[in-house]
């Protein structure tokens, strides 16, 4: 399985967005020359990028509706040339009592719920998160935690697609 973490740039505003943009189609080009398909994927991700419904199939019910931000563009193609789904954006997927999202983040001027999916577990087909298992996990926090993120967890696995080599010295 690959585990990717990565931390994608801030986007200023909407006629700042170009660095974002760019990012989006560097992470895109690097996990797709990088990771053989049939390897499950898993990706942890400060996506800096609020899920707006019309992404892809990747995204499922738990997202925001209105104007999405301006590397939108660039997140949707990113999960649908790679078939990568946001994990977290699925209510079936979230902790008990998250049923509009895990705040992972701590908006400086908005509701929490804003800003509800910036942080997200991201992966192939291949991968399976148990059901209600992305919650937040406070204990992992740190002491600026309630200035920025607040740690997410969640539990995952993927089917062995073939079966491990013999032990050496075993016929």
């Amino acid at each position: 399985m690959y585990i990717i973490s990565a931390h994608a740039p801030y986007c200023k505003s909407p006629t700042n967005s170009t660095e974002a943009c760019k990012w989006w189609v560097h992470f895109s080009s690097i996990v797709s020359s990088t990771c053989v398909s049939s390897i499950p994927v898993l990706i942890g991700i400060d996506a800096n990028y609020v899920v707006h419904g019309d992404a892809s199939s990747g995204v499922g019910d738990v997202f925001r509706s209105g104007d999405p931000p301006p590397q939108h563009s660039r997140v949707c193609d990113f999960l649908n040339d790679l078939s990568f789904y946001f994990f977290n954006a699925f209510d079936d997927l979230l902790g008990y009592g998250f049923s509009k999202g895990v705040p992972s983040y701590i908006p400086k001027r908005r509701t929490v719920m804003d800003a509800a999916c910036i942080d997200l577990f991201t992966g192939s087909s291949n991968v399976l998160c148990k059901p209600c298992s992305i919650v937040q996990c406070s204990e992992l926090g740190h002491v600026q935690a309630a200035d920025d993120h607040i740690p997410i967890a969640g539990l995952f696995s993927s089917l062995l697609l073939t079966s491990p080599p013999p032990s050496p010295g075993k016929r």
